[in-house]
């Protein structure tokens, strides 16, 4: 007998391979649960816990947050035996609030009943039965909703829902937008399987009693069920309203998907009916071939009339999209223009300011240039009353540099031969390397030589100016003692006349 995914989900469990574990589990819960609390607690979290993850997964049936209770025992036989205390665990699980009958769910009245228990949890314990009263022998009946799996599911949905919206529109879906794009993902976790039709009408009546959501009720010319959704920047308090503008989107947006399935559809047909014309022109069949050509010809001129229309309908929702996103740009200009009034306001920035601050920093930097100059003249002065004189300064050091000239070889007196010697041109003839070893060797000599040559020239013309200029001076100095003897020469000349 193959077993079923429900049976292969509890023989991964380690309890459930443990026969000593599993027949204290399998007990009936004592009469007395003082006698042993801890024992009697953790059997109740155990078979709470498997329960909530075998309905979320859906191994009970195809819904996932809502579970028959009936029999809800034989689901769980090992060996052929069944649990005895599952009709206890069912009714703690009622009285802490993690199930609500089906039927009360549904019903706007009972909503303050279960929603405390929803979001206040109760502890689950035999010691919650000393607060309330409850027959822990009644058998229970009917579908339950579990109430964790419906929280967990309904933060999924919000979160994949706002996740994926990028205008306002993307807030508005219907039913089957929300089963076909999120089934999968707004399921618990664990599961493999899509939320059912009966798992999103407890998820919307949630949500639309959290104010997360706002629901139509349809009319006799409305086909759709408008769902509206909050997004993460509204207040909680806040409570959603479909308009007439939001009625208009959503219809547009199943236009698009209606016709996306057509030409999808008519896509598909048109690539069958071309197999089909060439098998049967494989075959020999004309009038059949001819027929499906006439089929593919007609299906794609309606395939071209559902492109225009399509086309079309995406341009609208695109311009009421791009005019959405207009509004939301012109309100952060708006926003933007009276916070920089603001901030310029309590900052005291104005024009007349900034020209004053202006001002006063060009009057310092001028006092500040008036300083500078009063130090270098300072300076000047107290340089000239010390007696250096300037001129006696570069007199010694021209002579400083006429010592490390006469210290230098004389480099220009080497003979250089004018035409290469025999020897240097038998050197030339007789290569000792490879061909391309020695052209590129040559190229670099070249190179080498004329950087060389010029850097020479270079320090001769340096030389020849040193030299020029010193015998400038030399000459003066000459003339100058020159004179001073033939003055000397006149006086010695005068007194002895």
């Amino acid at each position: 007998m193959t077993a079923t995914p429900l049976q292969e989900y509890l023989n991964t469990l380690p309890e459930w391979s443990n026969d000593a574990k599993m027949s204290s589990l399998f007990a009936a819960f004592p009469s007395d649960p003082s006698s042993n609390p801890a024992g009697y607690d953790a059997r109740l979290r155990f078979w709470q816990t498997l329960l909530k993850q075998v309905c979320g997964r859906g191994y009970l049936s195809s819904n996932l947050l809502s579970m028959n209770v009936d029999a809800l025992d034989t689901n769980f036989q090992r060996k052929r035996v069944t649990p005895l205390g599952m009709a206890v665990v069912l009714t703690h699980m009622v009285e802490s609030g993690d199930l609500v009958p089906i039927d009360s769910f549904a019903r706007s009245s009972s909503w303050t009943s279960w929603a405390f228990s929803t979001f206040v949890k109760r502890p689950v314990s035999w010691g919650f039965s000393q607060l309330v009263s409850f027959d822990s022998s009644a058998v229970l009946h009917g579908t339950y909703v579990v109430v964790p799996l419906v929280r967990e599911s309904s933060e999924r949905l919000l979160a994949g829902v706002r996740q994926d919206a990028h205008y306002q529109t993307d807030y508005l879906l219907s039913k089957d937008d929300l089963l076909q794009q999120y089934g999968k993902t707004a399921a618990p976790a664990g599961s493999t399987a899509p939320l059912s039709e009966v798992d999103l009408e407890i998820l919307l009546r949630y949500l639309q009693k959290r104010l997360d959501i706002a629901i139509s009720v349809p009319t006799a010319d409305e086909l759709i069920t408008v769902i509206k959704v909050k997004s993460a920047k509204e207040a909680q308090t806040k409570t959603l309203v479909i308009t007439e503008v939001d009625r208009g989107i959503l219809t547009i947006k199943t236009t698009v998907r209606r016709l996306t399935t057509q030409v999808e559809q008519l896509e598909s047909k048109i690539t069958d009916l071309t197999r089909q014309a060439q098998e049967r022109v494989r075959l020999k069949q004309k009038e059949r071939a001819l027929h499906a050509i006439r089929q593919k010809k007609a299906v794609t001129e309606v395939l071209k009339k559902r492109l225009g229309s399509l086309e079309t309908i995406e341009a609208i929702l695109q311009k009421i999209q791009s005019a959405e996103t207009d509004a939301e740009i012109f309100s952060a200009y708006n926003v933007g223009a009276d916070t920089l009034k603001q901030v310029l306001a309590t900052s005291g920035l104005t024009v007349e300011v900034v020209e004053e601050t202006m001002d006063k920093l060009q009057d310092a930097l001028a006092d500040q240039a008036e300083i500078d100059e009063a130090i270098v003249a300072g300076h000047e002065s107290m340089a000239a009353t010390n007696g250096i004189d300037d001129s006696e300064l570069e007199q010694e050091l021209d002579a400083l540099l006429v010592q490390e000239l006469e210290q230098l070889p004389a480099a220009a007196t080497i003979p250089l031969p004018s035409t290469p010697t025999l020897e240097h041109k038998q050197m030339k003839e007789q290569p000792t390397k490879l061909p391309g070893t020695m052209k590129l060797e040559a190229t670099n000599n070249r190179e080498n030589d004329a950087a060389l040559d010029a850097e020479l020239d270079q320090l001769e013309e340096q030389l020849a100016d040193q030299l020029a200029s010193l015998s400038v001076k030399e000459q003066g100095k000459v003339n100058s003692s020159r004179g001073e003897e033939s003055d000397n020469d006149r006086g010695k000349e005068a007194v002895l006349a």
